[in-house]
């Protein structure tokens, strides 16, 4: 592919919604494989993604979902302000959704060194962080929901740092936030 520079480095976006952070993520020159369970937002996605050809051909969306398991679940959602599907809670809405692994991803995709996994996908982070290796990637990005799933963001924080990761970035209060995470030897 190259020559190691950012249109060699792959984005897994989880949690893609309405396309904004696949499409900032391509503008930046990555390649983006994002995650949408949610059908409507998938569509809704899809047409932002149209609306920028230049960028077009760096994103291939998945109407899947992502967990540490391979399996059918249930997803409730409402249409809010902020767009937001979960697993979690009360919401006027449900859809059953199909979803993938970390490694199923890596594998289909053929992904030897993926360089982001990006996560806002309204509690689903909280299998995935702690069910599954993420030591490949290089960076990790993930909004946590105490509120939603009951577990603290510590938790997820300790389980990512015990695979070589070291928070560069913390924004929030203890129900809902981000966290930005590096590699150890990344942040030199």
């Amino acid at each position: 592919m190259g020559g190691g520079g950012k249109s060699d480095k792959v984005v897994i976006d989880v949690g893609a919604n309405v396309g904004d952070s696949a499409l900032f993520f391509a503008n930046k020159g990555y390649n983006v494989i994002g995650f949408e369970p949610v059908h409507s937002f998938y569509e809704v996605a899809l047409k932002n993604i149209k609306l920028n050809p230049n960028l077009e051909k760096r994103i291939k969306l998945i109407n899947k979902g992502v967990s540490d398991k391979k399996e059918t679940i249930h997803i409730n959602y409402n249409f809010v302000g902020d767009g937001g599907a979960s697993s979690f809670g009360e919401s006027l809405y449900e859809c059953e959704v199909e979803t993938l692994t970390i490694k199923d991803i890596l594998n289909e995709f053929n992904i030897k060194n993926p360089y982001l996994l990006k996560m806002d996908c309204e509690g689903c982070e909280n299998p995935i962080i702690c069910n599954c290796d993420l030591s490949m990637f290089d960076k990790i990005i993930f909004e946590y929901h105490t509120i939603l799933t009951g577990l603290c963001h510590e938790k997820l924080v300790d389980r990512l740092e015990k695979q070589g990761f070291k928070i560069s970035k913390i924004e929030g209060n203890k129900e809902i936030g981000v966290i930005h995470l590096d590699k150890e030897d990344n942040l030199i």
